[in-house]
């Protein structure tokens, strides 16, 4: 204006486009991106938890179904023995050999010294064919035995008849038809041929034995 001094000009800055947008935050920096992390490893172990807790009840549930099978088949009934067809007739009782066919072997099971010799010098008198003599492998407590093998109880009936309390053992180890006195602890003296032919010259029949591999 005339009459007035000029004032200074102050230079105005026009902004842009970019200077009136809103600020812009950071994705993923600082508490923002800090929460969004957390929250996400949450959801994530939550997802783990549920799915660990639904396998092992499967898990469970299946096992237990499946147990009565495998219990059925880990327990196996026994199979019965054949029972025997009954017959009314009476056994053939067993007819004992001469002492003459009897072949034996005297063994000692006892701490006695010279005892087998003794009593196979005794049953040699009576008749029976001694093969040898000598002492036990083992020691014999209580009873002697007489140990026969395949189609040798005839001949061990016998023999268990002079060689008082004598019990009768059978052995697949022994020979068949070979029979051998094992003198135990108790033993005391062979019978006399008066308390043997008293007991007479036959035994009892001897039932056959049970099938092998099932339950009597």
């Amino acid at each position: 204006m005339p009459g007035s001094s000029p004032r200074s000009l102050v230079p105005v800055r026009i902004p842009g486009a970019g200077d009136l947008a809103p600020p812009r935050r950071r994705r993923y920096g600082g508490s923002y991106g800090r929460r969004r992390r957390q929250r996400n490893v949450r959801l994530g172990v939550t997802v783990l938890l549920i799915a660990v807790a639904a396998g092992g009840a499967y898990l469970l549930r299946h096992d237990d179904t499946t147990a009565p099978d495998r219990l059925a088949q880990q327990t196996q009934t026994p199979t019965p023995c054949p029972s025997a067809p009954a017959s009314t007739a009476p056994r053939t009782p067993e007819v004992l050999p001469a002492p003459a066919s009897v072949r034996l072997v005297v063994l000692n099971g006892t701490p006695r010294s010279g005892l087998a010799k003794t009593v196979a010098d005794g049953l040699a008198k009576q008749g029976f064919v001694v093969t040898g003599q000598g002492n036990a492998p083992q020691p014999l407590v209580g009873s002697s035995a007489v140990v026969f093998g395949t189609g040798g109880h005839p001949a061990a009936t016998l023999l268990s008849r002079w060689v008082q309390g004598a019990r009768l053992v059978g052995s697949p180890k022994v020979a068949p038809g070979s029979v051998q006195v094992v003198l135990g602890t108790t033993y005391q003296r062979l019978s006399t041929p008066a308390e043997v032919a008293a007991a007479g010259r036959t035994a009892p029949a001897v039932p056959s034995p049970a099938p092998t591999g099932c339950a009597a």
